[in-house]
């Protein structure tokens, strides 16, 4: 019985020995190296050329760049663009109509709408203001019924101009 549990003993390792099993070796760096490159799958013969062998189409580089070019201009007068309707008092939004790649032309447009623009606002103002009746013109002319459907700056204006009209219409002495 004896003999049994030294053959029991032999067969099951000691602590030491327990973890030296478990542990594999360390590989070196090299020999990682050497695996990386083998688990690569070699490129075949036609995947190897491609990059190589493509020649580079110049004209189409060229068509890019200045389509890049254009973009890249565009954007810059389009700036330029709303920083002149802001000056001149235009909404920005006009920004989109008038921009173009030439610069000088994008200022000529946002020039030229702008005075447009001006010119019609001073013309409907000019208009409103010649169908209203100012309350100086033809004295005596105004009733009091007029008199009453002014406004009170109307009426402070009057009284400034035309204090004699002003007192026969409000009955003061």
């Amino acid at each position: 019985m004896s003999e049994e549990i030294e053959i029991v003993a032999e067969a099951e390792p000691q602590g030491d020995e327990v973890e030296k099993e478990e542990t594999e070796p360390q590989a070196t760096e090299t020999e990682i190296a050497e695996q990386a490159q083998e688990e690569q799958a070699p490129l075949s013969e036609s995947e190897q050329g491609k990059d190589t062998e493509k020649p580079i189409d110049t004209a189409e580089l060229e068509r890019e760049l200045e389509k890049e070019r254009e973009a890249r201009l565009l954007c810059e007068n389009k700036l330029l663009c709303m920083g002149l309707l802001e000056e001149n008092g235009m909404p920005r939004e006009l920004c989109d109509y008038l921009t173009v790649s030439d610069e000088g032309e994008t200022r000529k447009r946002v020039e030229c709408v702008s005075k447009i623009i001006k010119s019609a606002i001073n013309e409907g103002v000019s208009q409103r203001l010649a169908t209203i009746k100012s309350p100086t013109q033809g004295k005596n002319e105004m009733t009091k019924k007029e008199f009453k459907g002014l406004s009170l700056a109307d009426m402070q204006r009057l009284y400034k101009t035309d204090r004699e009209l002003y007192k026969q219409l409000t009955n003061k002495n």
